[in-house]
């Protein structure tokens, strides 16, 4: 038993490690955020089908079995222990080699016949593919009759039933046939060694398959292996429409007929003698290529087949792995003598691997549960409320601000998802410049104070932790007017001219952009000259005047370091968005260290000193996004309470601060009062 959870805990965290590792980076967050959405209610009532087909299958082979002669036929429960296991089994290797785990089990733990085994397996396979015929040929009825007919699928059909009368006759005639000619060719060795027992099995089992077509039973065989398909294929229609339902509206009011096709295809795909670990990407290729061909994307298509697999899987492990429990429990009790244990060295042995085995599901499920924990949010936070601004804070801006005119920005969910605002100064007149319904978030300010260039996530929703799906836009200020500049661009800034636009492409690459011709350059890319390899490039910032990027690594190396072009490299040490601040020599980033853990810190490149900055009094003190105004003498920055909960920098409740430099940190204004998030500020002093 322990054996058993420690091998199901294995299987689950693989099936999680798929998403976490296996999915392409885009595909990622989406693929967490639909498998959590997905309805529970749903996939209970997949859980009640996968039950019945068991039992459909469990007295088909229970028929069968007594139809080769066999006269100890295990009861239905136990035969349904059998099944569960198989069909657990049944796509751990390709081509359904998983399957055999029938005739072992039946064979070792109920003392079935070899040949009643494989006989009734063999003929259980066959009807499966003749059920299948039935269903696919009633779908193409159905499409002729409300003239919708896949002219694909009929291509399907021709080659299914070539498949079918190939395998009546291997099954009904060909292992009689081969086994006279196996007689013949052998001639004298027929009848001794290895060989002999392989022709002498061949005929029993030959006898057994013709035994059991003489038994009559074949009719109600059909009809079970019908209601096997049903049972399947409702079940797998009511998981599709879990996953799809909350998600994917479109491809839940595809309607039974086009959704069936796309399973079958799928588990075509899954039929293929392609060496693939669970049928993992051959179900979903033969998904995907029949719901594309019914009119769908792709990428939705393929998030959705991989989601309807990962839980169908998941039950199926979960049933298998309960029933094969019960199996060991029944099976095994009072099976072997006490006098044939040797002593207690072996079972502890056993024990302590099996304990092992225990811990590595534990230890690789939490790791995987770790992963998917830093992928971010999986969908977007309450938008929150507003908070009533206190008299003292307007006075304080004012007076901090010491009559300078300008404008920060800054992106926040209040609205829904997260927009880019803007707020006036001295004024305290909330603008809001984007309306998007996808992710808007890290504006940055042109030199003169005119346009703002920012990302926009590629899909509705996506975390901040996911450096992929994004695009750099440019909006123009006064009139409103954006476009897209670069695509799987992120966290853009400006040069200090304004003629170029520097942001990092996927998280591998930080690239400069000529806005007038449009020229992108790479300065510089993960695992090319001085930049570690496999490592993440989060929010770099360049230096014209020292011709470097300040930039935090992650992944593979994890810390703060500013680049050369010409391959020098300066170690920060750890910390967080690396930036540059006047003078150029100067840089600011966010560390551990402060009152609710963060502070803001300057690192001296000429000293190589590390200094505190500031550490914000009051509630308040979780410090990031600290940002300069171009002349040094202002800093805006988000905080948040540091709670659990509100680290996270696109779901925490963070608000905006404004520091005059040199001041005391309870100088520092708070210009935001809002319970949603407010994160990347940016600052422009006319």
């Amino acid at each position: 038993m322990i054996l058993s959870i420690g091998v199901s805990l294995l299987v689950l965290a693989l099936l999680m490690g798929l998403v976490t590792g296996g999915a392409d980076a885009q595909d990622k967050p989406r693929i967490m955020a639909v498998l959590r959405r997905t309805s529970l209610l749903f996939v209970g009532f997949y859980f009640g089908f996968a039950l019945l087909q068991a039992f459909f299958r469990a007295v088909r082979y229970r028929m069968l079995i007594r139809a080769a002669g066999e006269a100890g036929v295990p009861g239905i429960f136990h035969t349904g222990l059998v099944t569960l296991t198989r069909n657990m089994l049944v796509d751990l290797l390709p081509a359904r080699l998983g399957e055999l785990s029938y005739i072992g089990m039946m064979n070792k733990g109920y003392n079935v016949s070899g040949k009643a085994c494989v006989s009734s397996l063999g003929i259980s396979f066959l009807f499966d593919f003749i059920a299948l015929l039935f269903v696919i040929g009633g779908v193409l009825t159905y499409q002729l009759l409300t003239a919708s007919l896949q002219t694909w699928l009929v291509s399907v059909l021709i080659v299914l039933a070539v498949a079918v009368l190939v395998m009546v006759a291997a099954v009904f005639a060909g292992i009689k046939i081969a086994t006279k000619m196996l007689r013949g060719i052998l001639g004298s060795l027929a009848g001794k060694g290895f060989t002999g027992k392989l022709v002498a099995f061949m005929e029993s089992i030959a006898s057994a398959v013709e035994t059991s077509r003489r038994a009559g039973v074949m009719g109600k065989v059909l009809l079970l292996s019908l209601c096997v398909r049903l049972a399947k294929y409702v079940g797998l229609y009511l998981i599709f429409q879990a996953v799809a339902g909350p998600s994917f509206p479109s491809l839940a009011g595809a309607g039974f007929g086009r959704v069936l096709c796309s399973l079958l295809s799928a588990e075509a795909g899954a039929s293929l003698p392609v060496p693939a670990f669970m049928s993992f990407g051959t179900y979903e290729a033969g998904g995907t290529l029949a719901l594309t061909l019914l009119g769908f994307s792709a990428e939705v298509s393929k998030v959705a087949m991989l989601c309807i697999h990962i839980w169908s899987q998941a039950a199926d492990y979960l049933l298998g792995g309960a029933g094969f429990v019960v199996f060991v429990i029944l099976t095994g009790k009072g099976r072997v003598p006490r006098a044939a244990v040797t002593g207690t060295r072996r079972s502890c042995a056993m024990a302590a691997a099996a304990a092992a085995v225990l811990a590595a599901g534990l230890a690789f499920l939490g790791l995987q549960y770790r992963k998917t924990q830093k992928m971010g949010a999986l969908a977007p936070p309450d938008s929150g409320v507003a908070l009533e601004t206190p008299a003292r804070d307007r006075e304080a801006v004012k007076s901090v601000a010491g009559g300078v005119e300008g404008f920060v920005v800054w992106s926040s969910n209040r609205y829904g998802n997260h927009d880019i605002l803007m707020l006036s100064l001295p004024g305290m007149e909330i603008r809001r410049l984007t309306t998007n319904p996808h992710v808007d978030y890290y504006p940055r300010i042109s030199p003169d104070g005119k346009r703002i260039v920012f990302a926009r996530s590629r899909i509705t929703w996506v975390s901040q932790r996911n450096p992929v799906p994004w695009d750099v836009y440019l909006l123009d200020i006064e009139t409103g007017a954006e476009r897209r500049i670069a695509e799987y661009g992120n966290t853009p800034t400006w040069s200090h001219d304004g003629g170029t636009v520097y942001f990092e492409r996927k998280g591998a690459q930080f690239v400069a952009l000529d806005l007038e011709s449009g020229r992108e350059s790479v300065l510089f890319e993960s695992g090319a000259g001085s930049v570690p390899a496999d490592t993440v490039l989060q929010t770099p910032d360049f230096s014209g005047a020292e011709q470097a990027m300040a930039v935090t690594l992650r992944k593979a190396k994890r810390g703060t370091a500013v680049f050369y072009l010409d391959d020098r490299i300066v170690v920060v040490g750890g910390g967080c968005q690396l930036g540059w601040m006047p003078p150029a020599s100067r840089l600011c980033y966010v560390d551990k260290g402060g009152r609710q853990k963060n502070a803001i810190y300057t690192f001296d490149l000429e000293k190589r000193k590390r200094s505190l900055l500031l550490d914000l009094q009051g509630g308040l003190s979780h410090e990031y996004f600290p940002r300069f105004s171009a002349d040094g003498r202002f800093l805006v920055c988000g905080a948040s309470s540091g709670a659990r909960g509100q680290h996270e920098h696109d779901t925490g409740d963070y608000e905006i601060f404004m520091w005059k430099a040199g001041t005391p940190p309870e100088d520092a204004v708070r210009l935001t009062h809002h319970t949603g998030n407010d994160c990347w500020p940016d600052i422009f002093l006319k």
